[in-house]
């Protein structure tokens, strides 16, 4: 950033966030220079007409991530807002989320959430500038200052209307845009390597684990046919048993929320499916009392038992985790306890990981139907049984070869961390004229 020049000349803008501006820009409220866009969808739509809704949350890094399909009668009511290419959309809720995105061409049938502000810049304003002017940290912290609520902080289209932005000629901001597309280009494209390298990361470590857990750490040993056709061979001194006959399997509810003897003063710790992805659980969020574990039959999880996520389309399905504290679960998760010696606890979790893929393959939904793990299926699973020794050397080895890779995805981490503050530093420097384009 020192190397790039800047203005001769600079004022005082008058505004606190934009500081001092180069002395030929000017300031004006966001009112004068946009039009508020808000066409919608009316009530009386086709109900059949099939709509692309765009969600807040489907609106990150400056993107549109994530387009829902619906009939119209079966759509949000929120999924009314319409926008056109130019436009720029705002959230005007949890503002801090930075859920803005320029709208690159028009859409046929694609609605955005009633939860966004749409502008549209007037012939003064080069519109791709406004997006990156919007986008700018420290216009985002302006809005966040001027939103109300703390838990669902929003600021309306009025009071967005009304702050303040800095405006260059039309052709400086030409210039801006082409300057921010391309470094940032530059950018985002480093980020997405890094990003890849994870993923590969990922997958290494996939295959490592599915490796050592099915046909252990030495290479020469004699193998024989599991009988199961995704297991294969296995070390031919192996066992072979089923996840029902080695660990006490079930599954938990959730108590009415209604029924206040049931949360109250709640001691005996409750968990949901959000805790697999701790990975390690070793404290509770919510707490339930011992009438509820009594009038509705919660299990109580030993400590050092595998908790695993059992419903979902999302990511958590299928994803395993050790839980260290005496428990209780809701019905979104099984419990996993081992009742023999012969399976070490670190093993047995390393292995539902590397059966990851096919639990939820096998757990699919069909049309209406999501998809769900029974305690019936894990006690079904086949489980290879090395001796408890080489079981403990299969772990040591993993361990320290995740630790590794752990390692070097928090590094990459960093850099991704590094670029993407610098991407925002470029564009609020440029777009407020901190430097010369």
């Amino acid at each position: 950033m020192g190397s790039l020049p800047r203005h001769k000349n600079y004022k005082d803008s008058g505004v606190e966030w934009l500081g001092e501006i180069p002395e030929h820009w000017s300031i004006k409220k966001i009112k004068f220079i946009c039009q508020y866009n808000q066409i919608t969808l009316e009530d009386n739509t086709d109900p059949n007409l099939e709509v692309s809704y765009v969600d807040i949350g489907a609106v990150t890094q400056g993107a549109i991530n994530k387009v829902e399909c619906f009939s119209f009668k079966n759509a949000p009511s929120r999924a009314r807002r319409k926008a056109k290419e130019g436009d720029t959309i705002i959230s005007t809720v949890r503002t801090y989320l930075k859920a803005i995105s320029y709208i690159q061409k028009n859409y046929e049938n694609c609605v955005f959430s009633t939860g966004f502000c749409i502008l549209s810049p007037n012939e003064e304003i080069n519109n791709k500038f406004f997006t990156y002017l919007v986008q700018s940290e420290n216009f985002i912290n302006e809005v966040v200052r001027f939103s109300e609520g703390v838990s669902y902080p929003s600021i309306t289209p009025i009071k967005l209307s009304n702050l303040q932005v800095c405006i260059p000629a039309f052709a400086e901001q030409k210039r801006i845009v082409e300057f921010l597309d391309s470094k940032c280009g530059e950018i985002d494209e480093a980020i997405s390597k890094k990003q890849r390298l994870i993923e590969l990361l990922e997958e290494q470590k996939t295959i490592l684990i599915n490796q050592a857990v099915t046909k252990g750490l030495n290479s020469d040993v004699s193998m024989k046919d599991s009988g199961i056709e995704w297991l294969g061979e296995i070390p031919e001194h192996w066992d072979i048993s089923r996840l029902g006959f080695v660990a006490k399997i079930g599954n938990g509810s959730t108590p009415d929320r209604a029924n206040i003897s049931f949360w109250k003063n709640g001691s005996i710790p409750w968990l949901n499916s959000s805790k697999v992805n701790e990975t390690i659980v070793t404290y509770a969020d919510q707490f339930v009392t011992p009438e509820a574990v009594n009038q509705c039959h919660l299990p109580i999880v030993k400590p050092n038992s595998l908790i695993l996520a059992i419903t979902g389309e999302g990511k958590t399905r299928g994803t395993v985790a050790i839980c260290k504290i005496e428990t209780t679960i809701n019905q979104h998760l099984a419990y996993i306890s081992l009742i023999t010696k012969k399976i070490q606890l670190d093993f047995l979790f390393l292995y539902l990981k590397a059966m990851y893929q096919n639990m939820r393959n096998d757990s699919s939904g069909g049309g209406s139907t999501k998809g769900a793990i029974t305690c019936q299926d894990i006690k079904k699973y086949s489980l290879p049984i090395p001796p408890i020794k080489e079981q403990n050397e299969i772990v040591d080895n993993l361990e320290k070869s995740i630790s590794i890779m752990k390692t070097l995805k928090e590094k990459i981490l960093q850099e991704i961390e590094k670029l993407t503050e610098l991407k925002q530093i470029l564009i609020a420097e440029a777009v407020t004229g901190k430097i010369k384009v």
